[in-house]
């Protein structure tokens, strides 16, 4: 009997139908555990977004990286022929085959990654090839000769090429197998620009490995911040083409070079344009860096897709392991939370249960002593006093309280004028935040217009000439030794004009220098200004560095290339039928030294002085129409790359 109504008294005091203690100190406890649990939500959330955010960095980072490589790799491949079609040793009629074998003989000595090059006729017959190697044979049904006879610069896809293969493992020695990327372009007469013959060359697929290896060697934080190569680090190269098919991938691996792989999430992902994808492999989980080939300035690119992936586990490896321990101390805080929480209900509902007691007391009939008992125990715990009519039935513990706690009104209301308060303070902080956001969105628009007018700047003076007006220098002037000159005029401006309105002779130059521009930033020209119908552009300004690019040669080259190109423009307009009329453009060019510089303090103007200024601009009036008539030292400079014609002397003033 004993044992059961001690069974009782517990299961009163825990029973939390029974027991105002354990209603409190099972709300406090489900209150902790959600709280630990949407805290714990948020962390692992956090956290594998950050890690998911770290490892996509690195992914696509690197990839992007590899396909840039590769874009500027080809590009100057290609431009090494394109410029090698235009040599005298190709296009005179009187070089020999053995000048011609010696040529390519010195570019594939010079760039290792040439397995091949090679000059045929306009037949396909090889007159000249490095080595010697399929000179005399006939190569027409190639389809890098095929597409170079079109009339553009060719770029072939990676491809097996067996004829050529035998023989490169006989003079290497190697039984490995070789790839190769075609590079072929036309070959044309100066005088006729007909095509007389191409060049064509075969690249060893194996310099791609050397950029597999180069990316694969950079340094990898994973998310314990230990510091490693990605190769080391699980992550694995492949490149594939547009369709799926590797070309590329990482040893150990032979995926069939010749199906495409099924991607389904790499395909959805590059559809939508995100370069981030999960996707399994093999039955394998992998987290995906992509980034795909466009081409860099005159080379279009393959389309060729650079993958870097790793396994998602040894990805997010930290994340799990961070996930382990913030579970078991978030079951850990609920406990201790829940232990704490049943002290402090206890002393929160000790003086409560006094108070209840005191009252069930009166309630019971209890007369004098149990009134003055209820009083006394009142005034000990400063509990408000329970006043009960004589002849009221029993009532429940919440009236009792309710009663308890009517002394609480007044201390309510003077919450209440608090909170009135505390919201006319949230109001004035509104206000002040408004005015913040107001002033911010002023900044903002302040920069954005700032933007607009840097971007118009540099379409009138160069960039380097705008950071240093930004930076405070007020007179600008500097001398230039070796600049290349230009300048243009249309032959006969001023009798269309008269013939034509207004807005159709602005519509006109319009297009004309639209695209005499998208020419000049091709080949890194700096275009001065324009006044009326001519065109004033310099070359080789401001250069950062001293290199191939930038000799006085490479510029003087590319200013010639840019002037061929701009009459071409003239033709395709006279063709297109758009205007009815011929234009005809007179071009001079001349190189030598020249003075740069601001004049102007309220509206700048950015513009060269010197005698190369006045020399171009007399090769430009007193040259022929549909010519480009340059000086001695531009010739000096550009006689091996192009031919040209010799004038006689010219008075120039």
């Amino acid at each position: 009997m004993e044992s059961r109504t001690g069974i009782r008294k517990v299961w009163a005091y825990v029973n939390p139908v029974t027991s105002f203690r354990a209603r409190l100190v099972l709300a406090f406890a489900i209150t902790t555990l959600i709280t630990c649990g949407v805290l714990l939500a948020i962390a692992l959330v956090s956290n594998h977004t950050a890690q998911e955010a770290s490892v996509q960095n690195v992914l696509v980072l690197e990839s992007g990286k590899a396909v840039d490589i590769f874009d500027r790799s080809m590009f100057e491949r290609l431009r090494e022929i394109v410029i090698a079609t235009s040599l005298s040793v190709f296009t005179s009629p009187t070089s020999t085959a053995s000048e011609q074998r010696a040529y390519l003989d010195t570019m594939q000595t010079t760039y290792t990654t040439y397995a091949w090059i090679g000059y045929t006729a306009i037949n396909g017959t090889v007159l000249a090839s490095t080595d010697g190697i399929l000179q005399g044979a006939n190569v027409s049904a190639r389809p890098w000769f095929q597409a170079a006879a079109l009339g553009a610069p060719f770029v072939g896809d990676v491809h097996n090429a067996l004829l050529l293969q035998g023989i490169l493992q006989n003079l290497t020695g190697t039984k490995d197998p070789f790839r190769f990327v075609d590079v072929a372009n036309a070959v044309r007469d100066p005088t006729t620009n007909r095509t007389i013959g191409i060049l064509g060359a075969h690249l060893y697929w194996n310099w791609a490995q050397e950029i597999q290896s180069d990316v694969l060697s950079s340094y990898y934080s994973d998310g314990d911040g230990t510091v490693t190569t990605l190769s080391n680090a699980g992550i694995e190269f492949f490149v594939l083409t547009s369709t799926f098919v590797p070309i590329l991938q990482p040893p150990g691996y032979n995926y069939n070079e010749s199906a495409a792989l099924n991607l389904p999430s790499v395909a959805a992902a590059i559809t939508a344009g995100d370069p981030f994808a999960y996707e399994t492999w093999d039955g394998i989980e992998y987290v995906i860096g992509i980034s795909i080939s466009k081409g860099y300035r005159s080379y279009q690119g393959l389309g060729w897709v650079v993958l870097l992936r790793q396994k998602r586990d040894v990805a997010f490896k930290a994340v799990d392991r961070n996930t382990h321990l913030l579970i078991g101390i978030g079951i850990g805080l609920a406990l201790v939370f829940s232990i704490i929480g049943w002290i402090i209900a206890h002393q929160i509902v000790k003086p409560i249960t006094r108070v209840v007691k005191s009252a069930r007391m009166i309630l019971k009939g209890t007369k004098n002593d149990g009134n003055q008992m209820l009083s006394t125990r009142i005034q000990n715990y400063n509990t408000e006093q329970v006043h009960l009519g004589k002849g009221k039935r029993s009532q429940s513990d919440v009236s009792i309280l309710c009663d308890s706690l009517k002394n609480l009104i007044d201390a309510l209301e003077n919450e209440h004028k608090l909170a009135v308060e505390n919201s006319n303070l949230e109001f004035g902080i509104k206000e002040k935040e408004f005015d913040l956001h107001t002033t911010r969105g002023n900044l903002e628009k302040s920069i954005s217009d700032r933007k607009v007018v840097e971007d118009i700047l540099l379409n009138v003076m160069p960039e380097s000439i705008i950071q240093r007006l930004k930076n405070g220098e007020k007179f600008i002037a500097e001398t230039i030794d070796n600049v290349t000159i230009f300048f243009s005029d249309i032959v006969g401006f001023t009798t269309i004009s008269s013939s034509i309105s207004p807005l159709e002779v602005v519509s006109f130059l319009n297009d004309m220098f639209s695209r005499m521009d998208d020419l000049a930033e091709q080949y890194d020209i700096e275009k001065i200004k324009t006044i009326g119908d001519a065109y004033f552009a310099v070359g080789g300004l401001f250069s950062q560095e001293y290199n191939h690019s930038h000799s006085p040669e490479m510029v003087a080259t590319n200013m010639l290339h840019f002037a061929l190109d701009v009459m071409n423009t003239i033709e395709d307009l006279n063709n297109s039928g758009k205007y009815p009329y011929k234009l005809a453009l007179r071009v001079g060019i001349h190189t030598g030294p020249v003075v740069a510089g601001i004049i102007g303090e309220k509206k700048f103007a950015f513009d060269l002085w010197g005698d190369s200024v006045n020399v171009a601009s007399r090769m430009e009036s007193s040259g022929e129409a549909g010519r480009v008539h340059v000086s001695k030292a531009t010739y000096k400079l550009t006689k091996d790359v192009f031919g040209f014609a010799k004038r006689g002397s010219i008075q120039v003033k």
